[in-house]
């Protein structure tokens, strides 16, 4: 925190005082100059949250080379394809779908044939809607025979849309979209290519444009490819494995592939053997992230405006924390809740997973998680080969897709809160002393830290003290209500009103930091939209004083009624209140408006009889403390209400509100005579 941040009381052994100073933070000898770690409370975890095995689908998924995951007509489906070892050395595309719960159900299943004439060695696949967002068609890259293209209906069920053939092995493709129309880029591994094929809205698929490898090329054996748009037009980055590099193409409208920069690996960059890649933007420019199976690694590269790369951080295995990238096979990447820039890596040869952490700013890459199979529930991690993350539940997720015939479902977050419930009567009113029960459910088991209670936040102004259910999926609070709290729809105080989150850990994740982000206020599984509540600890309080007396002059005998009205209805109960008024009383004390009528209303009506002596040329109350209950003045809930009044003469007082004065002598002289001489005559000579 600074050259003085060490403290205490330090000494050499001949009791001499150490002198603390620090070297500057960031210079030679400093903690971040002698070592590089981020900390970051929102790190995503890896957990285990479902997986299959082929068989259990009745060997309807074999051997999988690729994944993509869709969502259709408020469904997540994920497509696999692969060689299927029950129909002999076909292809296979497989249909999955993901449950929010975590349950993956067989929807579909289409292997090499009559119908599918385009899926022998089924090797890539990639999917995207319809301008409708009714249909999906999956594009499918056959190494052995061309490109297939399938419609995905509303209802899951599939059909084939169209194919054709690409000699020279496709295998890769990605979709996207140029102009009026949806294109698929394909990497043809035996001839060193790659190609644009144009998707007509009928089916029929047309190559457009041709970039072949040469010497200034880095297009040997395309493994894998990512298209972006840079400068607002799309361009695709392609890993080439025998070329141990990556080569920037950008595609222009009319289909001509123009290659622009490369970079390759020259025995200093982790890009030997580059198997997968994935294009996001980091600090708002784009980058890449190469997985390198041949060199146990993964390397990020910056892509300028001018179409040149150039190599940034880089990670090993078995290196600085790297422990899951032996045979880093594929990459995805996503941006966590919490903020910042992850990948996740599965690598092939140590049938695991590595989450890369990487920083803005500078590109370094941290690892952030790794998992092997068959520790800690995650049992489909064999031969990994694809990874695809996305959205479930408005939380990230991910399908790892193996060799060995299976997929593996992945949490990239801990345990997240997902609704709020009370105990608390719908429509339900409560004072100061009621308490009720307000549960906070997560999607999965968490635990509470011993002697690190949180509390949750309300609009009332109170918090709700937590009371049990920890190593469970609920959270009990318990809310007694305090004088001085109110809300007219009881709900707790915003999206981070859950305070102690770092004391909330989920239990399936070694005790991992809960999201504890609460949903909106008001929406949908929030306490305000669940129930009706109301909270009342809140005292009455005066709003103004006035009287609906005649503004003149009164004099002995006569009465003036005096008026205080609160901003909710009040009970007077064991006494009369009693209101002091600012008048002259000579000799005969203090004057006083007695309460007449009012009880269980707003208003309490006062009543002041002007006795002889008494005057006031403005008449207004002694002070703000004037009101006095003589008993109990409270509200329904039972609040005591606040009595205090506004200031004499300020807006809403009685002298404000109201222009009457007090004469309450009968007779005699005042200075003078009434009707006589007051200091001279009146109707004479007034001096």
């Amino acid at each position: 925190a600074g050259t003085d941040a060490l403290s205490g009381a330090v000494a050499d052994l001949a009791g001499n005082p150490a002198d603390l100073t620090l070297p500057p933070p960031g210079a030679p000898n400093s903690l971040s100059n002698s070592s590089d770690v981020l900390l970051d409370y929102a790190v995503p975890r890896l957990i285990a949250a479902g997986s299959v095995l082929g068989s259990q689908f009745n060997n309807k998924l074999g051997a999988v080379e690729d994944v993509v995951v869709f969502a259709l007509q408020n469904r997540t489906y994920a497509a696999t394809a692969g060689t299927d070892y029950i129909f002999g050395l076909g292809g296979f595309i497989h249909l999955t779908r993901v449950h929010e719960n975590g349950a993956l159900t067989s929807a579909v299943h289409a292997v090499d044939g009559a119908e599918y004439d385009r899926l022998r060695h089924a090797f890539n696949i990639d999917a995207f809607l319809s301008g409708d967002g009714g249909t999906a068609h999956l594009v499918v890259a056959s190494r052995s025979d061309g490109v297939q293209l399938i419609r995905v209906h509303g209802n899951g069920t599939i059909s084939p849309a169209g194919s054709m053939g690409l000699g020279g092995g496709p295998g890769s493709v990605a979709a996207f979209k140029m102009g009026a129309h949806w294109h698929a880029l394909v990497g043809a591994a035996w001839n060193d290519s790659v190609h644009l094929v144009r998707v007509h809205d009928n089916g029929t698929m047309k190559v457009v444009g041709n970039l072949y490898n040469s010497g200034s090329r880095e297009l040997d054996k395309p493994l894998d490819i990512a298209v972006f748009n840079l400068s607002g037009v799309p361009h695709g980055l392609v890993a080439a494995e025998d070329d141990d590099g990556v080569q920037l193409v950008r595609i222009h409208e009319n289909g001509t592939l123009e290659a622009r920069g490369s970079l390759r690996d020259g025995g200093t960059l982790e890009l030997w053997g580059p198997a997968g890649v994935v294009a996001f933007n980091l600090s708002g420019v784009p980058h890449a992230l190469v997985a390198a199976r041949d060199d146990d690694g993964v390397q990020l590269v910056r892509v300028h405006e001018d179409g040149t790369l150039e190599a940034r951080g880089s990670a090993a295995n078995n290196a600085r924390g790297f422990g899951a990238l032996n045979g880093a096979i594929a990459v995805d990447a996503f941006v966590a809740p919490g903020g910042g820039t992850y990948a996740l890596v599965p690598a092939y040869d140590g049938s695991a997973a590595q989450l890369i952490r990487a920083r803005d700013g500078d590109g370094a890459l941290f690892p952030a998680g790794l998992a092997h199979n068959n520790q800690n529930g995650f049992n489909r991690l064999y031969l990994v080969t694809s990874v695809d993350v996305f959205d479930l539940g408005g939380r990230p997720y991910a399908i790892i897709a193996a060799d060995f015939p299976s997929i593996q479902l992945v949490r990239l977050s801990a345990a997240a809160a997902v609704r709020v419930s009370t105990t608390a009567a719908d429509g339900g009113l409560y004072g100061p002393g009621d308490a009720f029960n307000i549960t906070v459910a997560f999607d999965y088991p968490v635990r509470v830290a011993e002697g690190r209670a949180p509390e949750l936040k309300l609009n009332s102004g109170g918090a709700a003290e937590y009371a049990s259910g920890s190593g469970t999926a609920e959270l009990v609070f318990r809310y007694t209500v305090r004088p001085g709290e109110g809300a007219a729809d009881l709900d707790y105080a915003g999206i981070r009103a859950l305070s102690g989150s770092g004391a909330i850990s989920d239990t399936a994740a070694a005790r991992f930091a809960a999201d504890t982000t609460l949903p909106a206020p008001g929406s949908g599984m929030s306490l305000g939209d669940l129930r009706d509540i109301a909270v009342d600890g809140v005292s009455p309080a005066v709003v103004s004083v006035y009287s609906g007396a005649a503004d003149r002059e009164y004099g002995p005998g006569e009465e003036i009624a005096i008026t205080v009205e609160f901003d909710e209805d009040v009970i007077v109960t064991g006494g009369t209140p009693l209101l002091a008024l600012g008048v002259d009383s000579p000799g005969a004390g203090a004057a006083q408006a007695v309460y007449e009528s009012g009880n269980n209303t707003e208003l309490l009506n006062f009543l002041y009889t002007v006795r002889d002596g008494d005057r006031a040329d403005d008449l207004d109350y002694a002070g703000v403390s004037a009101l006095v209950a003589g008993g109990a003045v409270r509200d329904s809930m039972g609040n005591d209400a606040n009595l205090t009044l506004p200031e004499p003469g300020s807006p809403n007082s009685l002298g404000s509100t109201s222009d009457i004065s007090v004469r309450g002598t009968s007779g005699g002289t005042d200075g003078g005579t009434d009707g006589g001489t007051d200091g001279g005559t009146d109707g004479g000579t007034d001096g």
